[in-house]
């Protein structure tokens, strides 16, 4: 049992929000407060959750929503 919940306690939620950089930046920074707060609409995402944002041209994102980033480039 405890191998089990220490198995558990290392599982991680992913939320991606796929193509940022294709919404136009008005659009972009409705996701603040997803970044910001770790949640939506008064709903705080469990611990283990990571949000993991793609874009392919990072120029096109919104200055507000990278200072809630870490920027990797993946080639």
């Amino acid at each position: 049992l405890t191998m089990m919940m220490k198995a558990h306690a290392k599982k991680k939620i992913l939320l991606c929000i796929d193509g940022i950089d294709a919404l136009p930046l008005t659009e972009q920074n409705k996701f603040c407060g997803i970044l910001k707060y770790q949640g939506l609409n008064g709903f705080t995402f469990p611990k283990e959750t990571q949000i993991i944002l793609t874009a392919k041209q990072i120029d096109n994102v919104s200055p507000e929503i990278k200072d809630f980033c870490l920027l990797y480039q993946a080639e």
